[in-house]
């Protein structure tokens, strides 16, 4: 295909700037975002044995949540009522005084309760790990501090980062269709560790496109939603509210005209058929808006949550109040909207496809890294195109080495730094009385001070190190489990439920290639060319 030179280079500018730009806040969304996977594993294993009740054997719900109300005289504002067995929930009950909320609250503390043998109520305070809210609150936010409004300063970047993303994922395959046909899913390795980058960096970002396009537009509309149901609220619903808020129901009920567990099932069956109930929240029962939410999970269905779609309804009276499930008198826009939700989240098709977007999400943060690899190195090449000279002979600028220092200490500290507060926080659970006052803290430094190593020492120096730490961090993870189950002690502890073992395993996985990414640095610091930013 024949496209003029001066268009390719107008679009190839675009997409180097934009990638540029946009790269280093999305490198960690989209690393952090394929944790987010496997959200559930990790409150598993950073759950110490001991602030659990086991799930396995769920006792008769409506019991429980009977004995629950009639035990605890104090209020309660939201109950936490598990109905699946070894699910992620730390116990088959659960209960807070204050309410639970969103993202990460440090000083959050809740009761889980179960039967014991002899069918009495036991209960314990706990408090819940805040490691998995972490992740997704960089996943969101790429760490950046501070709120615009109600609205995360973070989310609001991230949006207009996406969007960048998107112009430079467009300008991307533009300036490539000319040699597409002919490199698509060549990997030349023979001609240099430049074009090996350039190769693998077009091939991830190709066969990924479609993925990326939706990552990139949910983004976006996940952050500037406010302004967008504001447009249409003007344009098309005038005067009208967009959406309706909830009646308050000024009657006054007791514990006694709860509606049994039996009754909101049918309820959520008459709605959709086909779904489970998993779990039920309980909110603000003595309140005006008393609420219930019910998680309904759909086997290789599009959901819109997570891990579930939601039916909210009026406890009582059982009224729905608001429902993400799809139904047959749904609006178009409606159904749109879930979907988006659903393939933003991998919330369809089961841990098949979660899987498949937690290598997308790793995937797509080798590429916005090897995309500001590349920009540093043509820079390189560009510097004496009126005189040439042989390259070895080319100095690199002071642009191109913080350009390379900012990529390693911004991308491959966030890795150190997330890993090393999760491994923290396994030892920290049990000596330090709230070790979640301490995830913040242990994030921003060890991140702030592997991007000032990197910028000090530079960007091959940083690298090697960086590289090592990770390693290291990660393979103490599935030792620091394996410690705990050979030495069962009062601070280490083996995590019941299999699914937080897929996260040692993993880690001990990645360890390894973290250990050969730094051998194969270390040894392009030192027999690589003695003038690129990466030697030693």
């Amino acid at each position: 295909m024949k496209v003029r030179a001066d268009i390719i280079r107008t679009y190839q500018t675009l997409h180097h700037w934009t990638g540029i730009i946009a790269g280093f806040v999305l490198f960690i969304g989209f690393y952090a975002g394929s944790l987010t996977m496997f959200k559930p594993a990790f409150e598993q294993w950073a759950t110490p044995s001991n602030n659990t009740f086991s799930t396995e054997i769920v006792p008769e719900p409506q019991r429980l949540l009977n004995a629950v109300l009639e035990t605890e005289t104090s209020n309660i504002r939201t109950i936490e009522l598990n109905l699946e067995r070894g699910n992620h929930l730390m116990a088959p009950i659960s209960w807070s005084k204050s309410g639970i909320k969103r993202g990460l609250d440090i000083d959050q503390q809740r009761f889980i309760a179960t039967f014991d043998n002899e069918g009495e109520l036991i209960k314990q305070n706990v408090k819940p790990t805040v490691v998995a809210e972490l992740i997704d609150l960089l996943h969101r936010t790429a760490g950046i501090p501070g709120r615009v409004g109600h609205d995360d300063l973070g989310v609001l970047i991230m949006g207009g980062a996406a969007l960048l993303y998107f112009l430079a994922l467009v300008s991307g395959v533009i300036f490539l269709l000319p040699t597409l046909v002919k490199s698509f899913l060549a990997l030349r390795e023979n001609k240099g560790v430049s074009r090996f980058w350039l190769d693998s960096h077009n091939i991830i970002g190709l066969t990924s496109l479609p993925f990326h396009l939706i990552i990139s537009w949910t983004v976006v509309v996940f952050a500037f939603h406010d302004i967008v149901y504001g447009s249409m609220g003007q344009v098309i619903y005038g005067d009208k509210p967009m959406f309706e808020l909830g009646v308050k129901d000024e009657r006054v009920f007791t514990n006694n005209d709860l509606l049994s567990i039996e009754s909101l099932n049918k309820i959520a069956s008459d709605i959709a058929p086909q779904a489970q109930v998993t779990s039920m929240y309980f909110d603000g029962l003595t309140t005006p808006r008393a609420s219930v939410r019910l998680d309904l999970h759909i086997d290789n269905e599009v959901m819109r949550g997570p891990l579930a779609d939601m039916l909210f309804l009026n406890p009582y009276s059982g009224d729905v109040i608001f429902g993400s499930v799809a139904t047959d008198n749904d609006p178009i826009w409606a159904e749109t909207v879930a979907t988006f939700f659903a393939m933003h989240f991998g919330s369809y098709g089961g841990n098949s496809v979660r899987w498949v977007y937690f290598s997308l999400g790793i995937f797509g943060a080798v590429l916005f890294y090897s995309g500001n690899l590349l920009w540093i190195e043509r820079r390189r090449v560009k510097q004496n195109k009126r005189n040439p000279k042989p390259l070895s002979e080319i100095k690199q600028t002071k642009v191109a080495k913080r350009m390379a220092a900012a990529t390693v200490g911004i991308c491959l500290g966030s890795i150190a730094a997330l890993t090393i507060t999760m491994l923290f926080g396994k030892w920290a659970t049990n000596i330090l009385d709230n070790v979640n006052q301490y995830y913040i803290a242990s994030y921003y430094v060890l991140f702030i001070c592997s991007v000032i190593y990197t910028f000090w020492r530079g960007a091959s120096v940083g690298a090697m190190l960086l590289t090592k730490v990770i390693a290291l961090g990660l393979l103490l993870m599935p030792l620091t489990s394996l410690i705990g189950w050979i030495f069962p002690n009062d601070i280490l502890w083996l995590a019941s439920a299999w699914q937080a073992w897929v996260i040692d395993i993993m880690a001990l996985i990645f360890s390894v290639l973290f250990l050969f990414m730094a051998k194969k640095i270390k040894h392009r610091a030192i027999y690589g060319e003695p003038d690129s930013v990466w030697a030693y």
